[in-house]
């Protein structure tokens, strides 16, 4: 399973759909987006300036080895407004591996597509490489 974070402090995107693209444009797309309003602390500071996806992965073999490894990507778009009405969105995806001994094999064929809209309704699709995984 890879799962993917998209933190979005300024609540500005809205994400719509996450995918795994394998070799041969093969996508496995995240069933389940889980939004979780993220809070602000006193000072008006959360822990991102802006947009951004963080990517993890589990993997595991027929003896019961697993592992985990992380990446966090920024996305561009507006840094955090001076004044916040709201709190932040985070959306966690979690995508089922459709291939895990190719993935293993050759993880940098991989990408990780996040499919986002702003508040406007304007698309915006993000791709970024999908982490390598643990040794």
């Amino acid at each position: 399973q890879v799962v993917v974070t998209i933190a979005d402090p300024a609540a500005h995107y809205r994400v719509q759909r996450v995918d795994l693209i394998g070799p041969g444009g093969r996508a496995a797309t995240a069933r389940d987006l889980t939004r979780h309003a993220t809070s602000v602390d006193p000072g008006g500071r959360d822990a991102y300036d802006r947009p951004s996806v963080g990517v993890g992965g589990g993997y595991g073999s027929g003896h019961g080895g697993h592992g985990g490894v992380g990446i966090t990507i920024p996305l561009g778009g507006p840094s955090r407004p001076a004044a916040r009405e709201a709190p932040g969105v985070r959306t966690v995806a979690r995508i089922a591996m459709p291939d895990p001994v190719g993935y293993r094999l050759a993880p940098r064929r991989w990408t990780i597509r996040v499919t986002l809209t702003d508040r406007a309704g304007n698309p915006t699709t993000t791709d970024i490489p999908a982490p390598r995984p643990p040794e």
